[in-house]
């Protein structure tokens, strides 16, 4: 008989939900299912910002399938669809999940609200007693794990060496980009003001650099509710790269996360943290533009340089 270990509950952070979230997106299993992707982002944003309204099944279907407001639930049944493909993605991606990936996000039947737990834990729920080995097989095996350890850790540093290079030799001067709108996962729907400054500050300050060109910030909020892959909206837009990332909030702190993508190969260039006290944010953005500006290898005249350095108020709408 399996044997059910008892999970004690643990709390996962907004941050390491972030980390999460770009892996999952980012991966085989979500990167052509441009449906599972806007429906997950919807799910994540809405169950941590507490929004139970927005969790309901007339609102899924409004908010991310463009329903009508005649949408009738109990006639259309899309929203139950597209929720039990998500779980079985879910349940996809995470068969073949590494150890980087430290939290599982689970959609509990019945419910459109998610669960986020450390995924070390939920690995061991649920463990057949059988598999658990004799002291004899564990003697008899010793070798042979050892050596296997060994195969993986020189493949490991071979594959890092191999990226390197390979990182190397892609990274090329970019000449226009568009900057998503930041994703809120600080659990707290009132600082939306906050993601959505940092992110009209990094369109202003990119912007301002004559060698770029920047998307404007009307055209690149129509994708924030419309998650698309970096090929896709390179293609649209006609940009070389995409800006995406996350803010978290806890206490006084303000962290952001930032990935550059290349659009037409959807590899990742750059990707850093950046973390300060909610009064510095102004100083934590142009960290975040003298940084973008170092990666995508664009003539900066003095002038330009001197206004990204520079912080500019920014107060909340």
């Amino acid at each position: 008989m399996p044997t059910e270990l008892p999970i004690p509950d643990a709390p996962v952070s907004n941050e390491d939900i972030a980390r999460q979230m770009t892996r999952i997106l980012n991966s085989s299993t979500f990167t052509k299912s441009e449906r599972m992707r806007t429906l997950l982002h919807y799910l994540v944003e809405q169950s941590l910002n507490g929004a139970p309204e927005k969790l309901k099944e007339y609102a899924v279907g409004v908010d991310v399938f463009r329903k009508e407001a005649s949408f009738d639930p109990r006639m259309d049944t899309t929203v139950r669809t597209e929720a039990r493909r998500l779980r079985s993605k879910l349940d996809e991606y995470y068969q073949a999940a590494s150890d980087n990936d430290v939290v599982a996000i689970e959609l509990p039947k019945g419910s459109y609200r998610l669960l986020f737990h450390p995924r070390s834990r939920m690995a061991l729920a649920y463990v057949p007693a059988s598999s658990a080995p004799s002291a004899a097989g564990r003697r008899r095996y010793a070798p042979a794990a050892a050596i296997a350890a060994l195969v993986v850790v020189i493949l490991a540093s071979g594959w890092r060496s191999w990226r390197a290079r390979d990182k190397a030799h892609s990274q090329r001067a970019i000449h226009s980009l568009v900057v998503l709108p930041l994703l809120n996962l600080s659990g707290d729907g009132s600082r939306q003001y906050l993601s959505d400054g940092i992110t009209d500050a990094l369109i202003t300050d990119l912007a301002g650099i004559s060698a770029l060109r920047v998307v404007s910030r009307a055209s690149a909020l129509s994708y924030h509710s419309l998650y698309k892959t970096a090929p896709e909206i390179g293609r649209e837009l006609g940009v070389d790269a995409v800006l995406e990332g996350s803010m978290t909030h806890q206490g006084d702190r303000v962290r952001v996360n930032a990935q550059l993508v290349i659009a037409s190969s959807d590899e990742h260039l750059w990707a850093a943290t950046f973390e300060r006290q909610e009064k510095d944010v102004l100083k934590l953005e142009s960290e975040i533009t003298e940084a973008i500006t170092k990666q995508i290898r664009v003539r900066i005249v003095p002038e330009e340089q001197r206004w990204i350095q520079s912080a500019r108020a920014m107060k909340p709408a």
